[in-house]
């Protein structure tokens, strides 16, 4: 299971038990840091981080900030973790970094920022790949909020949360070269009032295997790509073999004749992965 997987897995969880959750989202980074932008964190009430957004050094001060945005509200913000420096040694950020790190900080209580996790959810699980483009630096640009976010999917379809449409149809622009590229970068954009910097960030799909062959040297390639968070697909025309008991962690299991490929053809994309068992 990757990174995502497990955040989404946890932010289901925590609404299912009604517990309040807050994003930390790394935006900016320079210098030598452990993890670049996109890197995410869920932080939940009960003290509960999943991922990390660091070596391990940010974690605590990122879910102390958090704490009042959950239980209170309040508009995302941003914190400059700069580990270059001597007060930050002495603050105990120092530990192995050496540069910047930019992190925005939003409650998943709030409606626009909890969006992004249903967008993430669909690229996973759809098998195309997606973009996220968030405003997280503001300078002098007063009908535009930290944390706004314009989501493109694959096929075209815009959802914007930027109030400004004129800065929201250039975001779009670039978030389309972005997801044509596949390379999540940050943007800055100047203009008449101000500046604002928006992460333009690369939401890719799960990766596709389809495994023929459900022997047992099957069993541990299948939990393999499981670990590494893939989507599995087990094909076999053996029914005493094709069990969900014996694949637990497939994400599918398919019967079919190996030489029929109409059974299996809408799986094959030019991400699809194959690995042929003997039968």
């Amino acid at each position: 299971m990757n990174e995502l997987q497990h955040i989404l897995k946890a932010f289901a969880q925590s609404q299912q038990s009604r517990k309040l959750t807050a994003l930390a989202t790394v935006v900016q980074t320079s210098g030598s840091v452990y993890r670049r932008p996109g890197a995410r964190m869920l932080l939940v009430e009960d003290g509960q981080m999943i991922s990390a957004i660091s070596g391990g050094c940010l974690e605590g001060d990122v879910f102390e900030r958090a704490q009042s945005l959950m239980f209170y509200g309040g508009e995302p913000v941003v914190v400059r973790y700069d580990t270059t420096s001597i007060e930050d040694i002495v603050f105990g950020f120092g530990l192995g970094c050496n540069g910047v790190v930019d992190v925005l900080i939003e409650s998943l209580g709030d409606e626009t920022a909890a969006s992004q996790m249903s967008f993430i959810q669909d690229c996973l699980q759809s098998g195309q790949a997606g973009v996220i483009a968030t405003v997280f630096k503001i300078v002098g640009v007063p009908d535009i909020t930290v944390g706004s976010r314009l989501m493109l999917k694959w096929d075209g379809t815009v959802i914007n949360h930027i109030s400004n449409a004129v800065i929201a149809q250039t975001v779009e622009t670039d978030a389309r070269h972005v997801l044509e590229k596949k390379q999540t970068r940050v943007q800055s954009y100047a203009i008449p009032q101000g500046q604002i910097d928006v992460l333009i960030e690369v939401i890719e799909p799960l990766v596709p295997l389809l495994v023929f062959g459900a022997g047992y040297d099957a069993i541990p390639v299948v939990q393999l790509a499981k670990h590494l968070g893939w989507h599995v697909t087990v094909i076999d025309h053996r029914p005493g073999y094709l069990r969900g008991d014996r694949f637990p962690q497939a994400d599918q299991i398919l019967w079919c004749e190996p030489d029929d490929p109409n059974s299996y053809q809408y799986l094959l994309t030019p991400q699809t992965k194959v690995m042929k068992q003997p039968f």
